[in-house]
């Protein structure tokens, strides 16, 4: 079974809903019943989901078809509140323009784009779809730490309950790092184990800066967790506003 279908049956077993990041969001939220967020690369809709609560109207995009149809199944009893769509953010520019009030990206998808002139690219489709004053959330790991200190493994993540266990490996390559992803699911005494590899972009600080600079967006605030923190070079991320004037 392709590693991504297999991961999407799992993937709430192993990935919390991040609640912090829905608070950080919030703040970026007046009361307004005509509000519309944008969740790019939204996994299985977790936060999608919990903002479509609180009734603000929300379009859930992947380019997962399997993790866009959990989406659906979770979010039948937010309806109409909560849309989906199969999506790569390469192909935001699909979508009609000056449409969104928040578009987020968490979850370090970010980097999953191939180039600078891809995140330039992604960057200025997404200007073209907030409404004026909208922002752009993005959310990636702190990449000046994972190259300062050399870091080739990730907390691992285990659910006892289920019996699934996700691990995650850095490779460090020339200009991109080699992610892998090993899934153990242990069910009924039988344990199988499923890999998989990706390249990411690793973007220090100062070279999101410089893709910013050259996007259309020319206000940013950058902080180091989603509670607001300064951002520093031992910061677990790097969670970025960035503002449509």
């Amino acid at each position: 079974m392709e590693f991504y279908s297999l991961l999407s049956k799992h993937y709430d077993n192993i990935f919390q809903t991040n609640t912090k990041a829905i608070s950080f969001i919030e703040k970026y939220i007046p009361n307004k019943e005509s509000f519309l967020l944008l969740d790019l690369a939204a996994g299985t809709g977790a936060e999608a989901i919990e903002f479509a609560k609180k009734g603000n109207r929300v379009l859930a995009t992947d380019n997962s078809p399997e993790m866009v149809e959990k989406i659906k199944e979770k979010g039948l009893s937010h309806s109409p509140s909560i849309e989906t769509s199969i999506l790569d953010m390469r192909k935001v520019s699909k979508l009609a323009p000056h449409s969104f009030n928040i578009i987020y990206c968490i979850g370090n998808s970010f980097v999953h784009l191939d180039n600078y002139k891809e995140m330039t690219d992604v960057l200025n489709d997404c200007y073209d779809r907030l409404k004026a004053g909208g922002k752009l959330i993005i959310q990636i790991v702190n990449y000046d730490r994972i190259l300062g200190e050399d870091i080739t493994e990730l907390p691992l993540i285990k659910n006892e309950e289920t019996g699934v266990q996700f691990e995650r490996f850095y490779r460090r390559g020339h200009e991109k790092i080699v992610f892998k992803g090993k899934l153990t699911i242990s069910k009924d005494g039988e344990t199988n184990v499923y890999t998989s590899s990706t390249t990411l972009l690793p973007i220090t600080k100062e070279q999101f800066k410089d893709i910013v600079a050259a996007s259309h967006f020319t206000n940013m605030e950058i902080f180091g967790t989603f509670l607001g923190d300064k951002y520093t070079t031992s910061s677990p991320a790097l969670v970025a506003v960035l503002l449509k004037e």
